[in-house]
């Protein structure tokens, strides 16, 4: 879009923007079906639906990495979101 030589299927030369009215929120997701590849979505108010912009893991199904819509930053590896600030203490 907005390219002459695009080097990929979808090549978007300036901003591009993603929005929706849906209260189950909004979100892109990135999937490789290659052996051990694996399918995420990252998005708004799609997770908990309290405005966060999230990470999450389809291929497990656990949400990995959250930024709260007060702005802190929220990470998980077990799917129990803990805090930046409480793993750096």
């Amino acid at each position: 879009i907005g390219v002459t030589s695009p080097e990929e299927k979808l090549d978007v030369e300036g901003n591009l923007r993603v929005e929706s009215t849906s209260s189950n929120g909004t979100y892109v997701s990135i999937r490789n079906g290659a052996t051990n590849g694996r399918a995420y979505r990252i998005g708004s108010n799609f997770v908990s639906g309290a405005g966060e912009l999230a990470i999450y893991d389809d291929t497990v199904g656990a949400e990995r990495m959250r930024i709260t819509s007060q702005g802190a930053i929220e990470a998980s590896t077990t799917g129990n979101l803990v805090q930046l600030t409480d793993i750096l203490k």
